[in-house]
Order: structure tokens, then C-alpha cells, then sequence
């Protein structure tokens, strides 16, 4: 039986960067993963492809309501459905042999199979073959990640009620979908299909739309979307859904009135779940939460020491990034290698409509229920010449700012680029950057970013261009 420094579950965002981090680290490593591929959902079934599709049906959309009027004249605008989905596909694949390459660079061992822990240092693989085979390792990594979650009064997924993965699969253009639950995958795949014709209606338990951002943001972002023709049912319940051939029926509830929508296809978008599926977390004696959870400490160890667990099977914000951060840390601290604590208020969220959405820090309603005090700034594109030369002049920047000692403490936005802005504000929160010395940053002109240093003036009053 082959022994390892490390065996890690999974070869996700989290999975695959652990491996390649404590290869780094002069570690022997072994990867698992049950697909055929590598990359796991990001990779494969989520972030990547609906980012292609994303990109793509942007730009259609984009030349069907713009070009003309900024005098762009193209005859028969049309799009080929295959061919967008060929190129999606292209992308992936051209990632999935990015991941291959780099295990073999990297001198990791490879394992297609179900992974399973037959004791606290043994992993059982299961083969697509039939066969079996056992590994030892030192240090275990469950990076087993999540799966869409469903809803206990809907039939079981088939070809018209959905997940998102089916959702990016699609043959034909749906004449209609209904969307449930408007958070990042709802919203995005809503928009994808939205943009190529479908009527979308989204139906969200809640009041408003991406309820964890900043208000500000979400009531913006939703009325640029009614604006693109998606239709919202907030504040609104399922009762039931009955399937006919053609058909999904579904009955709502808000307040005292009922709706009954009719719609080809339903997509159901409501989060996701911790996929522990087959790992034995019980037999072995792995703590989890009453969600499904694994429990760790604030190193990702289980109540195994050298077990850790990392990403979506972890309690906190079911993203690529956090999960890669994460990777990257278990694999310094099984090298014995310092690592500090990760702050979870600091990992940017976005959603990547058109215009994207975002935010990182603290948002103005924490601020408020908290009774901080504090300054806000914001500029809006259509003041920025970079975004009005593209014809994206739309949305706004909003910086929030300690009021005592200037800490920036939030930065949130809807508009073009709004996943870069926020992403390289990180730092600025990192190295404790304050407003004051943000304005004095220099900055190229004409750019977008320009948006980001005139909400901070905007918060001190010295605001150039509006």
C-alpha cells in the first residue's frame, strides 16, 4: 500500500491547489477525485462554464440593444446555440489540461475514484472499473466540496426542473424558465438565458434579491435586471408544481394574493450543499453539523488532528476562492509552516451579471445595526469617461469609512468591472490602507478605477467630478 504526506479528497479549487502548494512544500502528495476530470464543480460544471456563457451571451446582447444607436449597423443579428456551447466546452477543457499538467509538474499522485476513509490514515479508492485499491496517508484533506441543493416538495431533477449544471447544458434556447431563488448562480444563469431569448421569472422567498450584499447594490442590480426584461416574484412562496410534457405549472403565494405560472423549464438555484457523500465521516468518527457541515477548529482540523477539511464542506461562504485560500493554508501548516488566521470579512462576493455586482467588507446595513459610525462615498459611472466611451455607463462605486480613524471598512458596487475593482480593493483592507491616503493614490486616466478614488473623495467632501 502506498503511503503519502498527504492524501486530499477532491480536486476542486481547494483540493487541487492544497496539492500543488504542499508538492511545493517538498510534501509527497496524492489527489482523489471521483470524476473523470479534474477541477472539480468550478472547473467543470460551474464558475468556468458559466462564465464563458456569461462573456458570450453579454456580447450578443450587447450588440443587439447598442450597437446600432452608437452607429454599429450589423443585418441579421443572430447567435448559433451549438457553437456557444462548443466554445464553452473549449474553455473547460483547455482548463481541465491546465490542472492535468500542473499535478504532473508538480509530482502529484493521481487517483480517479471514489474516495472513502476506511480509518483515520486510510483512504479506500473506487474505480470507475470496478476495481479497488487503498492509500496511506499522514495527513488527510477532505475537499470534497458541494452539490446543488434541492427542494423536498419539487419532483426529483429531470429534464425540465433543473440544476445549474443542467442549466448550462441546454440544447435549445427554453421559451420560458423560472428561476428559484435570486442569489449568484440564479441571477447569472437567469441573465444567460434571458439575454438569448427566454422569458425569466425569479422567484425568491426573500424581499430582495442577493440578500447578504449591501442593499444599495441589490435594489440597483434588480431594476437594471427588470430593465432587461427578467420578471421577479419577491416575498414570494412555491405552493406546488405539477409537470405536464411541455409544461411546468407552479403555484405562488405572496401575502394574500396566488399567482400560477406556466414555464418550460424551472432552474433551481437555491444554494447548495456540503457533499460528503461516501466519505464515512460517521464510521470514522468525524463531527458534523446539523446542516451537514464538517466541524473544524480555526486550522481546519476535524476532532482528527490530522484530518482537515476545507472549502464547501466547511461552514462559511460556498466560494472557489475562499477554498483556495484555505488549500493554500492547510498545506503551510501540515509543512509546519506559519499561517495566519484567514479574515472571512475580506473575501470579496460577486455576481457576475451585466452590470456585475459586488462587495467586500462591511456592508451599510451592518454598519447601521452595529451603530458605528461611519462615512460613505459614492461615484456613479456615468460621470467616468472610460465608462462612457465603452457605452457602460452604468451603476456606481460606494466606499464606507470609519468616521474615528478612517479605516476603510466597506467598498460595494453595481457596474462594469465591478469583480476587478472589488478584488484589488482587497488590499487596501489588508495593509490597512485609510481613505485619506487612498485619494492621494495615483491612478490612470481615462480608467474605471477612477470610479473606486472618487467615492473616497466623494466621503470627505472633495469630490472633482460631481
Amino acid at each position: 500500500m502506498d503511503t503519502f504526506d498527504v492524501g486530499i479528497i477532491g480536486s476542486g479549487p481547494g483540493g487541487y491547489v492544497a496539492a500543488i502548494r504542499a508538492a511545493q512544500l517538498g510534501l509527497n502528495v496524492a489527489i482523489i477525485e471521483k470524476d473523470k476530470t479534474l477541477g472539480g464543480t468550478c472547473l467543470n460544471v460551474g464558475c468556468i462554464p458559466s462564465k464563458a456563457l456569461l462573456s458570450l451571451s453579454e456580447y450578443y446582447y450587447f450588440a443587439k440593444t447598442k450597437f446600432a444607436e452608437n452607429g454599429l449597423l450589423v443585418e441579421n443579428l443572430r447567435f448559433d446555440l451549438d457553437k456557444l456551447m462548443k466554445k464553452k466546452d473549449q474553455v473547460v477543457h483547455k482548463l481541465v489540461k491546465g490542472v492535468d499538467f500542473l499535478m504532473k509538474k508538480n509530482g502529484i499522485e493521481v487517483f480517479h475514484g471514489m474516495g472513502s476513509l476506511v480509518d483515520p490514515q486510510t483512504v479506500l479508492i473506487a474505480e470507475e472499473n470496478g476495481g479497488e485499491r487503498k492509500i496511506k496517508a499522514k495527513n488527510i484533506i477532505l475537499a470534497s466540496g458541494s452539490a446543488p441543493a434541492s427542494l423536498s416538495f419539487l419532483p426529483p431533477f429531470n429534464d425540465q426542473i433543473v440544476d445549474s449544471t443542467s442549466a448550462l447544458q441546454f440544447s435549445s434556447v427554453p421559451r420560458s424558465m423560472a428561476v428559484i431563488g435570486a442569489g449568484a448562480v440564479g441571477l447569472e444563469l437567469g441573465s444567460v438565458w434571458s439575454r438569448l431569448g427566454t422569458k425569466v421569472y425569479v422567484i425568491e422567498l426573500l424581499p430582495r434579491i442577493c440578500p447578504l450584499m449591501d442593499h444599495s447594490v441589490s435594489s440597483t442590480l434588480e431594476t437594471f435586471l427588470r430593465n432587461q426584461g427578467i420578471e421577479f416574484f419577491l416575498n414570494t412562496k412555491i405552493i406546488s408544481a405539477t409537470s405536464n410534457t411541455n409544461e411546468v405549472i407552479l403555484e405562488l403565494v405572496s401575502g394574500p394574493k396566488t399567482y400560477s405560472l406556466s414555464v418550460e423549464k424551472v432552474l433551481v438555484a437555491v444554494g447548495r450543499v456540503p457533499y460528503t457523500h461516501g466519505l464515512n465521516l460517521q464510521q470514522i468518527g468525524i463531527s458534523t453539523t446539523k446542516k451537514g457541515s464538517v466541524e473544524v477548529n480555526a486550522w481546519w482540523q476535524t476532532n482528527f488532528a490530522h484530518i482537515y477539511a476545507i472549502g464547501d464542506l466547511v461552514e462559511g461562504p460556498m466560494l472557489a476562492h475562499r477554498a483556495q485560500l484555505e488549500g493554500i493554508a492547510v498545506a503551510e501548516i501540515i509543512a509546519g509552516r506559519r499561517f495566519p488566521q484567514l479574515n472571512y470579512a475580506l473575501i470579496p462576493s460577486i455576481i457576475y451579471t451585466s452590470p456585475e455586482a459586488g462587495g467586500i467588507g462591511f456592508t451599510e446595513e451592518e454598519l447601521q445595526a452595529a451603530k458605528r459610525d461611519y462615512k460613505k462615498g459614492l461615484s456613479k459611472f456615468s460621470i467616468n469617461g472610460r465608462a462612457l466611451a465603452g457605452d457602460v455607463g452604468e451603476g456606481f462605486v460606494k466606499i464606507l469609512v470609519d468616521a474615528k480613524n478612517d479605516k476603510i471598512l466597506g467598498i460595494h458596487g453595481v457596474g462594469p468591472v465591478i469583480s476587478e475593482l472589488i478584488s484589488m480593493s482587497t488590499p487596501l483592507f489588508l495593509r490597512k490602507v485609510n481613505g485619506v491616503d487612498f485619494v492621494g493614490l495615483p491612478l490612470a486616466h481615462p480608467t474605471l478605477s477612477e470610479v473606486l478614488r472618487e467615492a473616497a473623495l466623494d466621503a470627505y467632501k472633495r469630490s472633482i467630478h460631481s
